[in-house]
């Protein structure tokens, strides 16, 4: 997240801290509850990180094809 530039490079690098600490919550110590259990309400925050992670993925992708257009420009001159 470091190398992305500007406004998207904090919205990247706040969604990947907020991904983390919804790691952190049920992740080592209530993992088990999750995979035996099936408990909801830790069901809810692994959907919640998962969620997040996919819009990291979805902001990065957008940043590397406007990045990426930026550069054939360029190239093109």
């Amino acid at each position: 997240m470091p190398l992305v530039r500007g406004r998207r490079g904090l919205c990247a690098s706040a969604l990947l801290a907020a991904a983390l600490v919804l790691t952190q919550i049920w992740f080592p110590f209530r993992y088990f509850r999750l995979a035996l259990d099936f408990e909801t309400g830790l069901s809810w925050l692994l959907l919640a990180r998962d969620l997040l992670l996919l819009g990291l993925a979805v902001l990065l992708m957008v940043t590397l094809r406007r990045g990426g257009s930026a550069r054939s420009e360029l190239v093109r001159g």
